[in-house]
């Protein structure tokens, strides 16, 4: 996913003078790719630090932290993302089109899922607890869904 989001963010570029910011945002569906590997990379995320360019500063982030709601294509429509713990080339976005700002968020269809996992990863960067989350995997994977899913790729930029 990280090459062809910086393609995209490339294109979607092209003709700016300047980009300040780049959101990418990914709805997955939860039927489809659901499985223990996709909620147990969540879980392992959530609350973990890593560093993310914020108005052109390295500045530590927390995984499934700065929540924000967001509007993707139908049939998927509006819902919760949360910050992902380096799911992208960071880095290589910011140098890429010079964004000070680079953030990649992904959100469930469920929005109480996506707060509960906000609250355990605020928690979890509070007291670094619980250490491992894997005995949690089984009980997100069995959960039911939908097969839709989407994702959006917004270069920002604001005017002098």
């Amino acid at each position: 996913m990280p090459g062809l989001q910086a393609l995209i963010v490339h294109d979607l570029a092209h003709g700016m003078d300047r980009v300040d910011t780049v959101l990418c945002c990914a709805a997955p569906d939860t039927r489809r790719h659901r499985g223990p590997a996709m909620f147990e990379a969540m879980m392992h995320s959530a609350g973990l630090p890593f560093t993310a360019p914020r108005g052109g500063v390295p500045t530590v982030v927390h995984g499934w932290s700065e929540p924000e709601w967001t509007l993707f294509p139908p049939p998927v429509g509006r819902r919760l993302v949360h910050q992902v713990y380096e799911m992208a080339d960071l880095d290589v976005l910011a140098e890429l089109c010079g964004a000070g700002t680079i953030a990649f968020k992904a959100g469930t269809e469920f929005t109480a899922v996506n707060r509960a996992l906000g609250l355990f990863a605020a928690l979890r960067a509070r007291t670094g607890r619980p250490r491992t989350t894997r005995h949690w995997t089984p009980w997100c994977a069995r959960r039911r869904g939908s097969s839709t899913g989407s994702a959006t790729r917004q270069p920002a930029s604001r005017s002098p």
